[in-house]
């Protein structure tokens, strides 16, 4: 089941992203075609410089905001899809996009495999709630883990709240069984939240460890469900002394569709540039 939240969200990428368009452009029929290329590249080309300049103010703008530079590095979509594609940049605006949202490190990750989650204890950082609710999934102490990626989450952290969907939905299992629809309509509404914040990326949950629910979920409970989602988040912000988590493009959004897309085919031995974050 596909929902029309993938137009929506490619429509509000292009409004956020100021994209200019050339409308309207008549060629005569007796024009030359290259002539008329040529034509239309010449007509194009302000707006392509205009662009580009856009594109490297807001790359050096995110470069200043992080503390370590990002490194590039080259992988094949395949590659890149062995393992979480969600962690991953693929420009340095994405870069600091992600740390702006409180994307776990490499680093971060490694250090929830060998952690006692209770050190952590009354931690308000969100990168260290994010590691604590990924050590007690690890354990399988599903509520716990729930707890913190969803506190974090209220501090803006979308990797964190999609997190807390899967500890749900595995704390779910484990008293109640297999997921049903009524079950699949509520763990889909809340991968509907940092989709709606503006985290594409969440396609990733939905191929993989959520695929059955996306097939199951009636989408009239997901609309109802995630907008009780989505102000239970700003309540708890609110509760914190948090401003609540507004809504934030992630960038790359059609180069991340295309990757999908590639990922999907088995035709995945295309090199693609990403930029790690230390």
């Amino acid at each position: 089941m596909k929902f029309s939240w993938k137009a929506a969200s490619l429509l509000a990428v292009l409004i956020c992203g100021g994209g200019l368009w050339l409308l309207d452009s008549y060629v005569g029929e007796d024009v030359d075609p290259l002539q008329s290329a040529d034509h239309e590249d010449h007509l194009l080309q302000p707006y392509s410089d205009a662009m580009a300049g856009m594109k490297a103010h807001r790359d050096a703008e995110a470069m200043a905001s992080m503390k370590k530079p990002p490194q590039q590095r080259t992988l094949t979509v395949r590659e890149a899809f062995a393992g979480d594609p969600r962690l991953i940049a693929l420009s340095v605006e994405e870069a600091a996009w992600m740390d702006r949202h409180h994307y776990p490190k490499a680093a971060d990750l490694a250090e929830a495999e060998s952690i006692d989650p209770r050190q952590l204890a009354g931690t308000r950082d969100p990168r260290l709630l994010t590691i604590a609710g990924s050590a007690f999934k690890k354990r399988g102490e599903y509520m716990l883990a729930m707890s913190q990626h969803f506190d974090a989450g209220a501090h803006g952290a979308l990797y964190a709240y999609q997190q807390g969907a899967v500890a749900e939905r595995a704390l779910y299992e484990e008293r109640f069984g297999p997921t049903n629809r009524d079950s699949a309509g509520v763990l889909r509404a809340r991968l509907e939240v940092p989709l709606a914040l503006g985290d594409h990326t969440v396609q990733y949950l939905m191929d993989t460890v959520m695929a059955d629910v996306d097939a199951m979920a009636s989408p009239k409970q997901v609309q109802i469900q995630s907008r009780e989602f989505l102000r239970a988040l700003a309540e708890d912000a609110r509760l914190q002394g948090l401003a609540p988590p507004s809504v934030d493009p992630r960038p790359n959004a059609a180069q991340w569709n295309d990757l999908y897309q590639l990922s999907r085919s088995g035709v995945a031995d295309q090199l693609v540039t990403i930029y790690e974050r230390q």
